[in-house]
């Protein structure tokens, strides 16, 4: 799939969610779907399921505030940081509670 005319953000969650899925599909099969959004789907910490799974949280997380900046009409502060208004603040590629 190309993918040049997405934003990073976009891209890396695109790409995130499609090693997870792999990931997923790999532990669990056909029940891969089911499994998604259960809390097994997150893995158990430590294992290649829970980082991949934490990678697409952050990724999705840093895409949803560029779309939310955009149609804000916010502007980028430098590089890839971004800060929303509410609970979090994304600080280059790390979504942190505030």
């Amino acid at each position: 799939m190309d993918l040049s005319g997405y934003t990073p953000a976009h891209r890396q969650a695109f790409l995130t969610d499609a090693a997870w899925s792999r990931e997923l599909t790999r532990q669990f099969g056909k029940r891969s779907g089911d499994v998604r959004y259960a809390p097994a789907g997150k893995g158990e910490p430590g294992s290649a399921l829970r980082v991949l799974y934490e990678a697409r949280a952050i990724a999705q997380a840093i895409w949803h505030t560029e779309i939310q900046a955009t149609l804000r009409g916010a502007t980028q502060a430098n590089g890839d940081t971004f800060k929303r208004l509410g609970e979090t603040q994304v600080v280059g590629k790390l979504m942190l509670p505030r």
